[in-house]
């Protein structure tokens, strides 16, 4: 069973999702050049972005693959994971050495669009 959210937030934030972990894992170095990342070429820099890329994919799945309880539970998930990388972002943006300090603070769009689905009951 697939079930596409209903509201423009959780519709956006799964569309973020499929589509960022997707690039991702196609085109890391891509990412980390958005990033700022000292070396692109370095395999396990990509291999770190690819992590975080099946991550976001299935953070995506989980939630069209449920409704009602199960999907409310994928959102609150994926709100923690967002909220995590926001709070890894605040303490790397405290000495900031790379030139994109903002990029580091995008988690909050992700944390932003799924608690107003929680809000809006998209489940």
């Amino acid at each position: 069973m697939t079930a596409l959210p209903r509201t423009l937030p959780g519709k956006g934030l799964v569309a973020v999702r499929f589509a960022l972990g997707a690039g991702a894992w196609i085109f890391p170095k891509a990412l980390l050049k958005l990033l700022a990342a000292q070396d692109t070429e370095d395999p396990v820099a990509r291999w770190t972005v690819r992590m975080f890329a099946v991550r976001d994919a299935v953070l995506g799945v989980g939630v069209v693959a449920t409704k009602g309880e199960h999907r409310r539970l994928w959102w609150r998930i994926g709100l923690a994971c967002d909220l995590a990388d926001l709070a890894g972002g605040v303490i790397a943006a405290r000495h900031p050495t790379k030139r994109r300090v903002l990029s580091k603070f995008a988690p909050l769009i992700g944390a932003a669009l799924g608690a107003a689905a929680l809000k809006q009951d998209d489940v």
